[in-house]
């Protein structure tokens, strides 16, 4: 049998390359029940099993690039209509005075800024005050904000003029002005731009946790319903503890019933062999020639992707392992039913006497 080829191959050199020749047959053919079991044995044989792993869950690196530059055209052009109608309220700016003029005219430029009504653009959207980060981020005039800003550099105070584009929403100036600033400055800043624009875009806080070093939050912090965005992010960003985190995320998954096949898989992903099993057994009853083949299969296509032997002493697989000896034997197959023999722990007296039978006719 071609399997076991595969088998005895793999125990002596370690290649699983027979093993991925079977996956690849079997799902090209369709010839076994469950083939997204044997798709996700397939490409979990390979060393670097990340990427086909993404493209399982569904995002294709080309097909998001391709979806992104369709994007970014229209976006230009929305960009461009943008920065027209920011360059027609540039006319409207207005110059604060320096440190060499007299302090009330300081003062009046200073009540006009915090006057609501002052500097107002004829049919600009006025906000109406809903909350506290809203209160903070309140648009400004842009002529004044220009020019507060302007004058902050020129005096060198980033502090206050990064303040000045946060109170106006220009959140990308205020990420230009603290590059220029300390490391505080900067990582206080996008403090606050995260906390504000994470409410409309969730995606922020994502970024936010990879540009923290605090991705592998997300295995036991993200909505059950996104564990596929969860993983593709472990995939993609936790490197020291990848294994653990999976496993951190099939234990929430499988604390819900609908979630059964998306925990097998993150158990897949963190090489916890007895969790695969169990849930395989879970899932699906083994009890006919062509299942239990499957099974055992599978079961030994995964020792290898895991490295971790197949405990044998569970009983739902000891009976497994004895209903594959039994037709191994039937086969005329009998050293290789003798190996599987042995690895069951049935105290059954059928078990006995299949074991006398091998013996005996391997004896003859």
């Amino acid at each position: 049998m071609a399997f076991e080829h595969a088998v005895a191959n793999y125990v002596q050199t370690g290649s699983k390359d027979q093993f991925k020749t079977i996956c690849d047959e079997a799902i090209a053919s369709e010839s076994c029940s469950n083939l997204d079991t044997r798709r996700l044995l397939r490409l979990s044989l390979d060393d670097n099993f990340k990427p086909a792993m993404l493209e399982y869950l569904g995002f294709s690196k080309d097909k998001i690039s391709k979806t992104i530059a369709d994007f970014c055209e229209d976006k230009a052009v929305v960009t461009n209509g943008t920065q027209k109608m920011d360059a027609s309220s540039s006319d409207e700016a207005i110059k604060v005075k320096n440190d060499d003029d007299d302090d009330d005219d300081d003062e009046v430029v200073e009540t006009n800024i915090n006057d609501d009504d002052t500097n107002v653009d004829e049919g600009e959207e006025v906000e109406i005050e809903s909350s506290e980060a809203e209160k903070e981020f309140n648009k400004s005039s842009p002529g004044v904000v220009n020019s507060l800003i302007q004058n902050s550099i020129l005096v060198n105070d980033f502090d206050s003029a990064i303040q000045a584009a946060l109170h106006s929403k220009r959140f990308d100036e205020a990420l230009l002005l603290a590059s220029c600033a300390s490391a505080d400055l900067w990582r206080s800043t996008v403090a606050k731009i995260v906390e504000y624009r994470s409410k409309a875009s969730p995606y922020i806080s994502i970024i936010n946790s990879i540009m923290t070093n605090t991705i592998s939050s997300v295995s036991t912090t993200s909505k059950l319903e996104d564990w596929r965005e969860t993983l593709a992010l472990l995939c993609n960003y936790e490197h020291s503890a990848f294994e653990e985190r999976c496993a951190e995320l099939a234990a929430r998954l499988e604390q819900d019933c609908n979630y059964e096949e998306a925990a097998t898989v993150c158990y897949l992903c963190a090489r916890k062999t007895h969790n695969v099993i169990e849930k395989w057994f879970l899932r699906h009853k083994y009890s006919t020639p062509a299942e239990i083949q499957e099974l055992v299969q599978q079961l030994k296509i995964l020792e290898s992707i895991t490295n971790e032997q197949i405990n044998a002493t569970i009983p739902e697989i000891s009976e497994i392992f004895y209903q594959y000896s039994h037709l191994l034997a039937t086969h005329g197959l009998l050293s290789t039913a003798q190996s599987y023999l042995s690895l069951t722990q049935l105290p059954s007296r059928s078990a006995k006497i299949l074991a006398d039978r091998v013996y005996n006719a391997q004896s003859n």
